[in-house]
């Protein structure tokens, strides 16, 4: 009779599979699972010796252990596929996400009077935010063509994106309150699947376009 799983253990196996899985394809088939078993005999070890402590203290080690390789191994793998002579432009959409608007409209007036006219109601608040999480989801798959076909990665870069501009917005503004800062991070999330999606849409609509004409001139 096989023994059930401490709960800890379980949700820790849980987010380092779904961690392992923002790395390489061809790098995740091959280091996956002895990576998980490795992981999964300490935390046993981890849980015998000092119980639910003692696993949470394997997190930050092999957790950020696990980020470094990842980072790494996307590294190179996005390198051979950005278009290097555009970079710039995903280093702009980038650095619009992470600039403190807010700030700038209180220390600025005449930006203060533009931003607050885009922004005066809460639903061009949320226009707002979907809007620039969407622009630059598009410009960063549009140039960084490797992320296409790693949504999970993808998502993952630009709600880490999203997340240090709310710790950027906390640090230049008075906190608002952790319920505004989810509510930003669900409207970033939105703008980032909405980016996806329209993306997909026009490459599927160009492929079927390209093979349509393809079997027109075959045809004649």
């Amino acid at each position: 009779m096989r023994h059930r799983l401490p709960w800890i253990i379980a949700c820790s196996l849980l987010l380092y599979r779904w961690l392992l899985a923002l790395t390489p394809s061809e790098f995740a088939d091959e280091y996956t699972e002895p990576a998980l078993q490795v992981f999964h005999q300490c935390c046993r070890e981890a849980y015998r010796e000092r119980g639910t402590w003692g696993v949470l203290r394997l997190w930050l080690p092999t957790f950020l252990d696990a980020l470094h390789g990842i980072v790494a191994e996307q590294g190179i793998t996005l390198k051979r596929g950005v278009r290097s002579h555009l970079t710039w432009l995903v280093v702009l959409a980038l650095s619009c996400v992470l600039f403190p608007f807010s700030w700038l409209s209180k220390a600025w007036e005449p930006f203060g009077y533009l931003f607050n006219l885009i922004f005066s109601t809460p639903q061009t608040y949320i226009v707002g935010h979907v809007t620039l999480f969407c622009l630059t989801g598009i410009i960063v798959l549009l140039f960084m063509p490797a992320l296409r076909k790693r949504a999970r990665l993808y998502i993952f870069c630009l709600m880490l994106g999203a997340f240090a501009e709310e710790v950027i917005q906390i640090l230049f503004n008075a906190h608002s309150g952790l319920h505004k800062d989810a509510r930003n991070l669900l409207l970033d999330l939105c703008g980032v699947l909405l980016a996806l999606l329209v993306l997909r849409l026009l490459m599927g609509k160009h492929f079927l376009e390209k093979n349509m004409s393809d079997a027109t001139l075959r045809n004649r």
